[in-house]
């Protein structure tokens, strides 16, 4: 399981207010807001945070609203953004 919150924050799946599908071992919540921006940190195709010169940052990704260079052309959701770019953000952590 890969969660954000430390384990004491985490809801067991039996206090979830819907019923979890057979077999899951998490669930995201998501509450409609306005969190978008047209901006952002640089980021490659790994997620990782670029610099100026176009390096990466070592040890750093960034995903969801605070990854820049996604919505070029018009609005990319920013929960896209985040699940996309957070899983691969983490499938790179942890090849490194």
């Amino acid at each position: 399981m890969v969660a954000a919150a430390p384990a004491e924050s985490q809801v067991a799946l039996a206090d979830l207010p819907f019923e979890p599908p057979p077999g899951a071992v998490a669930a995201v919540r998501v509450i409609a807001s306005i969190t978008h921006t047209i901006g952002g940190l640089q980021v490659d195709d790994r997620a990782r945070v670029l610099r100026e010169d176009g390096s990466a940052i070592e040890a750093l990704w960034a995903a969801g609203v605070d990854a820049g260079g996604v919505a070029t052309g018009g609005y990319a959701s920013g929960l896209a953004q985040a699940l996309v770019l957070g899983l691969v953000a983490a499938e790179d952590a942890a090849r490194t």
